[in-house]
């Protein structure tokens, strides 16, 4: 006797199937997930070489972490506006020059803490231009944090305890003054890894550089003279021969940049700097045997160590530039 399926019986067999093979699938899903997720990372150092490994190391000397491709940052920080107040100026050179920190320095930490407002008050409780905790207040001899002398006196003698604490690199004494500096040694003397404090780094160095290369917010004894024209009009620069800037700066000292074959080249990194803030300028130059090249430049300082402190704060801030020297008219 043949038997047959009914028509019903056919649907409720290919419905039953359907389902067995979703289930599979998700489980496949779940457990793949579960594995990359879930999966540990070993990472050492050996000299110059890094070493990173999925499996569970037999040596010494291996950290444990989350990823071996590091964490990412969704967005670029907002930086806000190129608008400084004056107002405090006096204070902030004064410290400055009382523990030889840089001004715009200063001034930029001053942009992101509080855009100048000496009463702001943090939902931390950090309080005035510099944004100090109570502790760090009174332990930099502030006792009214909200006077702005007071402020900025505390925060730069704070600061300045960071960069010696930190061998003078800008960036982690600002990581510290905005996570703390035992945030800064856990991490092994690295940026943590907080998007707070990356932002903050980055945001202070961007008002940092501004204020640097902008004539308005140098001070009032800067020795730096400015050869920049329009920073929006790349068209506009204008470009310096080797006598007229021997007529202008004889014995000053000026940071050379680079050195190219192209004036197109040179015009190109005028502008990057130029749209930072920074005082560039292209000078022509006859080389025997070579032709005409054509040299971007930052000048002029009177003497040979304002102009390598310069060049070591712009190493700091744009290390593209690490080339830079100095040369004397």
């Amino acid at each position: 006797m043949i038997m047959r399926r009914m028509p019903g019986s056919i649907s409720l067999y290919l419905r039953y199937s359907i389902i067995k093979y979703l289930a599979f699938l998700v489980l496949l899903c779940f457990l793949f997930s579960t594995y990359s997720y879930s999966q540990s990372f070993y990472y050492k150092k050996e000299g110059e070489v890094a070493v990173y490994t999925n499996l569970v190391p037999r040596t010494e000397g291996f950290k444990k972490i989350r990823t071996p491709w590091g964490k990412t940052r969704s967005k670029k920080p907002e930086y806000g506006t190129i608008k400084y107040s004056h107002e405090y100026n006096t204070y902030i050179e004064r410290v400055a020059k009382q523990y030889s920190l840089d001004p715009n320095l200063i001034k930029a930490i001053i942009k992101i803490e509080s855009n100048f407002d000496p009463k702001a008050v943090s939902r931390k409780g950090a309080m005035g231009l510099m944004q100090l905790m109570p502790q760090t207040a009174l332990n930099n001899g502030v006792s009214n944090p909200f006077d702005p002398a007071q402020n900025i006196q505390g925060g730069a003698r704070y600061f300045k305890k960071l960069m010696n604490m930190f061998n003078g690199n800008i960036k982690l004494a600002l990581a510290g003054y905005n996570a703390g500096e035992n945030a800064v040694i856990k991490y092994g003397f690295k940026i943590p890894p907080y998007n707070e404090t990356e932002d903050y780094v980055e945001k202070v160095l961007y008002h940092y550089t501004y204020l640097k290369g902008n004539r308005r917010n140098k001070p009032r004894n800067s020795t730096l003279i400015v050869k920049s024209t329009n920073r929006k009009s790349n068209s506009k620069s204008e470009i310096f021969d080797e006598e007229q800037l021997r007529d202008e700066l004889d014995g000053k000292f000026l940071i050379q940049l680079a050195s190219y074959p192209k004036l197109t080249l040179a015009k190109e990194l005028e502008y990057v700097l130029k749209s930072k803030g920074y005082p560039a300028f292209v000078q022509k130059a006859y080389l025997p045997n070579r032709g005409t090249w054509y040299r971007v430049r930052i000048g002029s300082f009177t003497t040979r160590e304002e102009a390598q402190i310069f060049k070591n704060s712009l190493k700091t801030s744009e290390p593209f530039l690490n080339d830079a020297i100095v040369v004397n008219l």
